[in-house]
């Protein structure tokens, strides 16, 4: 739909700001928002830098999430794995 077009322009324009120093809430809604529109790829990248591999909360919920939908089955399983041998 346009609406997700726009949506996603937006998104990019965005991604396209953040530097090293910018707020992990920043990284987070970038990688929310890609997740909510099905944009499963570009979410990754967005929750591989805010995610804490040693503990499971939202950040690495939603990485394990975007890898299995992207397709990256065997990797959201090591993900998983990595997070509740911990």
């Amino acid at each position: 739909s346009s609406d997700k077009v726009k949506a996603l322009q937006e998104f990019d324009k965005a991604a396209g700001l953040l530097t090293d120093s910018s707020p992990v809430n920043h990284y987070s809604e970038l990688a929310s928002g890609y997740s909510d529109l099905g944009e499963y790829e570009k979410a990754i990248p967005f929750f591989q830098k805010i995610a804490d591999l040693t503990v499971y909360n939202d950040f690495t919920r939603g990485l394990i999430y975007a890898t299995y939908q992207s397709g990256e089955l065997d990797k959201a399983l090591e993900l998983a794995e990595r997070i509740y041998t911990k």
